[in-house]
Protein backbone atom coordinates (compact mmCIF):
# COMPACT_ATOMS: atom_id res chain seq x y z
CA UNK A 1 0.00 0.00 0.00
CA UNK A 2 1.26 3.20 -0.88
CA UNK A 3 1.43 5.17 2.45
CA UNK A 4 3.32 1.53 4.13
CA UNK A 5 5.66 2.06 0.79
CA UNK A 6 6.69 5.24 1.88
CA UNK A 7 7.82 4.57 5.17
CA UNK A 8 10.01 1.76 3.73
CA UNK A 9 11.36 4.54 1.51
CA UNK A 10 11.66 6.70 4.77
CA UNK A 11 13.63 3.96 6.82
CA UNK A 12 17.39 5.26 5.65
CA UNK A 13 16.26 8.78 6.39
CA UNK A 14 14.75 7.78 9.86
CA UNK A 15 11.53 9.74 8.62
CA UNK A 16 7.85 8.27 8.48
CA UNK A 17 6.53 10.11 5.64
CA UNK A 18 2.83 10.84 4.70
CA UNK A 19 0.89 12.12 2.13
CA UNK A 20 -2.12 14.04 5.29
CA UNK A 21 -1.54 14.46 9.19
CA UNK A 22 -4.40 16.25 10.89
CA UNK A 23 -4.87 17.90 14.05
CA UNK A 24 -8.80 18.53 14.75
CA UNK A 25 -8.20 21.96 17.36
CA UNK A 26 -11.97 22.30 17.85
CA UNK A 27 -15.28 19.39 18.58
CA UNK A 28 -17.54 21.57 17.64
CA UNK A 29 -18.87 23.03 14.57
CA UNK A 30 -21.20 26.48 13.42
CA UNK A 31 -22.92 23.71 11.41
CA UNK A 32 -24.77 20.74 12.32
CA UNK A 33 -24.61 18.29 9.40
CA UNK A 34 -26.07 15.07 9.95
CA UNK A 35 -23.44 12.60 9.79
CA UNK A 36 -20.32 14.56 10.17
CA UNK A 37 -17.60 12.64 10.66
CA UNK A 38 -16.58 14.45 13.94
CA UNK A 39 -20.28 13.79 15.33
CA UNK A 40 -20.32 17.86 15.44
CA UNK A 41 -24.08 17.56 15.00
CA UNK A 42 -25.07 16.27 18.53
CA UNK A 43 -26.07 17.55 21.34
CA UNK A 44 -23.63 15.57 23.00
CA UNK A 45 -20.87 17.28 21.56
CA UNK A 46 -19.50 20.11 23.97
CA UNK A 47 -17.61 22.99 22.84
CA UNK A 48 -14.08 22.57 23.53
CA UNK A 49 -10.44 23.60 22.29
CA UNK A 50 -7.02 22.18 22.01
CA UNK A 51 -4.35 24.65 24.41
CA UNK A 52 -1.93 25.64 22.50
CA UNK A 53 0.64 24.45 24.40
CA UNK A 54 -0.96 20.80 24.15
CA UNK A 55 -1.05 21.38 19.92
CA UNK A 56 2.72 22.61 20.46
CA UNK A 57 3.96 19.89 22.64
CA UNK A 58 2.19 17.50 19.88
CA UNK A 59 3.59 19.17 16.91
CA UNK A 60 7.32 19.83 17.61
CA UNK A 61 7.23 15.39 19.02
CA UNK A 62 6.02 14.29 15.90
CA UNK A 63 8.31 16.76 13.49
CA UNK A 64 11.74 14.85 14.90
CA UNK A 65 10.28 11.74 12.98
CA UNK A 66 7.82 13.17 10.76
CA UNK A 67 7.73 14.48 6.90
CA UNK A 68 4.26 15.28 6.04
CA UNK A 69 3.22 16.88 2.65
CA UNK A 70 -0.11 18.55 3.72
CA UNK A 71 -0.81 19.39 7.48
CA UNK A 72 -4.47 19.61 7.81
CA UNK A 73 -5.25 21.80 10.89
CA UNK A 74 -9.85 20.55 11.19
CA UNK A 75 -12.30 20.32 13.74
CA UNK A 76 -15.31 20.48 13.84
CA UNK A 77 -14.99 23.80 12.70
CA UNK A 78 -11.12 25.03 13.06
CA UNK A 79 -11.63 28.98 12.50
CA UNK A 80 -14.01 28.84 16.21
CA UNK A 81 -10.21 28.43 17.61
CA UNK A 82 -9.20 31.94 18.74
CA UNK A 83 -5.79 31.15 18.44
CA UNK A 84 -5.86 30.00 15.02
CA UNK A 85 -3.32 32.00 13.59
CA UNK A 86 -0.95 30.97 16.32
CA UNK A 87 -1.37 27.42 15.37
CA UNK A 88 -0.68 27.41 12.05
CA UNK A 89 2.57 29.67 12.94
CA UNK A 90 3.36 26.76 15.14
CA UNK A 91 3.03 24.33 12.57
CA UNK A 92 4.80 26.19 9.39
CA UNK A 93 7.64 26.68 12.28
CA UNK A 94 8.20 22.83 12.81
CA UNK A 95 9.08 22.25 9.28
CA UNK A 96 7.14 18.97 9.40
CA UNK A 97 5.12 19.97 6.62
CA UNK A 98 5.50 21.00 3.03
CA UNK A 99 2.14 23.01 3.16
CA UNK A 100 -0.28 23.80 6.71
CA UNK A 101 -3.71 23.52 5.21
CA UNK A 102 -7.41 24.29 6.62
CA UNK A 103 -10.40 22.61 6.21
CA UNK A 104 -13.59 25.26 6.66
CA UNK A 105 -17.52 25.79 6.31
CA UNK A 106 -16.20 29.53 5.64
CA UNK A 107 -19.10 30.85 7.86
CA UNK A 108 -16.45 32.73 9.77
CA UNK A 109 -13.76 33.55 7.30
CA UNK A 110 -14.26 37.13 6.71
CA UNK A 111 -13.56 37.55 10.64
CA UNK A 112 -9.86 36.49 9.69
CA UNK A 113 -7.40 39.50 10.03
CA UNK A 114 -4.36 39.94 7.04
CA UNK A 115 -2.07 37.82 9.66
CA UNK A 116 -4.09 35.00 8.79
CA UNK A 117 -4.09 35.01 5.30
CA UNK A 118 -0.61 35.85 5.46
CA UNK A 119 0.46 32.43 7.12
CA UNK A 120 -2.40 29.82 5.53
CA UNK A 121 -0.95 28.01 2.69
CA UNK A 122 -4.22 26.02 1.12
CA UNK A 123 -7.45 25.98 2.10
CA UNK A 124 -9.90 23.52 1.58
CA UNK A 125 -14.08 25.47 1.41
CA UNK A 126 -16.65 22.92 1.53
CA UNK A 127 -19.78 24.78 0.75
CA UNK A 128 -22.67 22.58 1.74
CA UNK A 129 -26.39 23.34 0.48
CA UNK A 130 -29.36 24.07 2.65
CA UNK A 131 -27.16 25.95 5.34
CA UNK A 132 -27.48 29.51 7.10
CA UNK A 133 -23.87 30.12 5.06
CA UNK A 134 -23.98 32.64 2.28
CA UNK A 135 -22.35 30.67 -0.03
CA UNK A 136 -22.20 32.55 -3.13
CA UNK A 137 -20.62 35.27 -0.55
CA UNK A 138 -18.88 32.98 0.48
CA UNK A 139 -17.01 31.17 -2.04
CA UNK A 140 -16.18 34.95 -4.01
CA UNK A 141 -14.54 36.23 -0.68
CA UNK A 142 -12.12 33.16 -0.14
CA UNK A 143 -11.64 33.06 -3.67
CA UNK A 144 -10.50 36.96 -3.83
CA UNK A 145 -8.30 36.44 -0.71
CA UNK A 146 -6.47 33.58 -1.35
CA UNK A 147 -5.50 35.06 -5.26
CA UNK A 148 -4.35 38.01 -3.27
CA UNK A 149 -2.03 35.90 -0.94
CA UNK A 150 -1.12 33.47 -3.18
CA UNK A 151 -2.99 30.65 -1.30
CA UNK A 152 -3.87 27.51 -3.07
CA UNK A 153 -7.82 27.46 -2.71
CA UNK A 154 -9.69 23.90 -3.21
CA UNK A 155 -13.37 23.84 -3.28
CA UNK A 156 -15.82 21.50 -1.84
CA UNK A 157 -19.39 21.43 -3.22
CA UNK A 158 -20.78 17.66 -1.13
CA UNK A 159 -24.50 17.11 -1.81
CA UNK A 160 -24.22 13.93 0.64
CA UNK A 161 -22.12 12.68 3.19
CA UNK A 162 -20.74 9.48 3.14
CA UNK A 163 -21.91 7.33 6.34
CA UNK A 164 -18.95 6.51 8.98
CA UNK A 165 -20.56 5.42 12.21
CA UNK A 166 -22.21 2.35 12.24
CA UNK A 167 -24.54 0.33 14.75
CA UNK A 168 -24.57 -2.68 15.98
CA UNK A 169 -27.32 -4.06 13.86
CA UNK A 170 -24.97 -3.42 10.72
CA UNK A 171 -23.62 -6.31 9.40
CA UNK A 172 -19.98 -5.57 8.21
CA UNK A 173 -16.45 -7.58 8.29
CA UNK A 174 -14.60 -5.78 10.79
CA UNK A 175 -10.92 -6.98 9.46
CA UNK A 176 -12.50 -6.28 5.98
CA UNK A 177 -13.86 -2.64 6.95
CA UNK A 178 -10.21 -2.24 8.15
CA UNK A 179 -8.30 -3.91 5.30
CA UNK A 180 -9.97 -1.68 2.64
CA UNK A 181 -9.89 1.86 5.17
CA UNK A 182 -8.40 4.47 2.57
CA UNK A 183 -7.53 6.91 6.01
CA UNK A 184 -5.62 4.13 7.35
CA UNK A 185 -3.72 2.50 4.84
CA UNK A 186 -3.57 4.20 1.18
CA UNK A 187 -4.69 8.07 2.03
CA UNK A 188 -1.74 8.11 5.75
CA UNK A 189 -4.61 10.55 6.61
CA UNK A 190 -3.75 10.13 10.53
CA UNK A 191 -4.38 12.53 13.35
CA UNK A 192 -2.68 14.00 15.94
CA UNK A 193 -4.29 14.74 19.95
CA UNK A 194 -3.06 15.77 23.32
CA UNK A 195 0.05 13.26 22.96
CA UNK A 196 -1.34 10.71 20.83
CA UNK A 197 -1.00 9.58 17.73
CA UNK A 198 -4.29 7.82 15.64
CA UNK A 199 -4.81 6.34 12.52
CA UNK A 200 -8.15 7.71 12.14
CA UNK A 201 -10.12 10.29 14.08
CA UNK A 202 -12.61 8.08 15.49
CA UNK A 203 -10.67 7.02 18.34
CA UNK A 204 -10.63 10.64 19.24
CA UNK A 205 -14.45 10.70 18.66
CA UNK A 206 -14.79 7.32 20.74
CA UNK A 207 -12.88 8.81 23.73
CA UNK A 208 -10.80 4.75 23.22
CA UNK A 209 -6.91 6.21 23.72
CA UNK A 210 -6.01 2.63 23.95
CA UNK A 211 -6.93 2.50 19.37
CA UNK A 212 -3.09 4.99 20.01
CA UNK A 213 0.02 5.37 20.54
CA UNK A 214 2.27 8.06 22.47
CA UNK A 215 3.96 10.37 19.79
CA UNK A 216 7.31 8.86 19.81
CA UNK A 217 8.95 7.03 16.59
CA UNK A 218 9.32 3.35 17.13
CA UNK A 219 5.71 3.18 18.73
CA UNK A 220 4.36 4.78 15.55
CA UNK A 221 6.32 3.03 13.07
CA UNK A 222 5.34 -0.26 15.26
CA UNK A 223 1.52 1.20 15.09
CA UNK A 224 1.48 1.77 11.31
CA UNK A 225 2.72 -1.50 10.61
CA UNK A 226 0.13 -3.85 12.69
CA UNK A 227 -2.72 -5.61 10.71
CA UNK A 228 -4.98 -5.27 13.42
CA UNK A 229 -8.31 -3.42 13.59
CA UNK A 230 -8.72 -0.95 16.07
CA UNK A 231 -11.21 -0.96 18.61
CA UNK A 232 -12.65 1.96 17.14
CA UNK A 233 -13.35 -0.51 13.85
CA UNK A 234 -16.22 -2.25 15.47
CA UNK A 235 -18.22 0.85 14.72
CA UNK A 236 -17.40 2.20 11.46
CA UNK A 237 -17.39 1.72 8.21
CA UNK A 238 -14.23 3.07 7.55
CA UNK A 239 -14.18 4.25 3.79
CA UNK A 240 -16.80 1.73 2.54
CA UNK A 241 -19.85 3.07 4.33
CA UNK A 242 -23.28 4.05 2.26
CA UNK A 243 -24.08 7.27 1.16
CA UNK A 244 -26.33 9.81 3.03
CA UNK A 245 -28.15 13.09 1.86
CA UNK A 246 -26.75 16.24 3.13
CA UNK A 247 -29.18 17.89 5.86
CA UNK A 248 -29.08 20.31 9.12
CA UNK A 249 -30.03 18.94 12.17
CA UNK A 250 -32.69 20.93 13.43
CA UNK A 251 -33.15 19.02 17.23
Amino acid sequence: MQFQENIHRQEKLKLISSKYLSYAIVSHCTLKCDGCGSKSELSSTKASFIPVETFKADIESAAKFMAVDEFIISGGEPLLHKSIIELIKIVKSSKIAKTVRMTTNGQLIDRQPEEFWQNIDKIVLSLYPNTPVDNDYVNSYVAEKCRKYNVELELNTPSDFMRIYASLDDKRDTQKVYNECKIAHEWGCHTLDRGRYYKCYGPIINKLEEDGVPIEETDVRNYLQSKTPLTSCYSCFGTSGPKIPHRQVTK
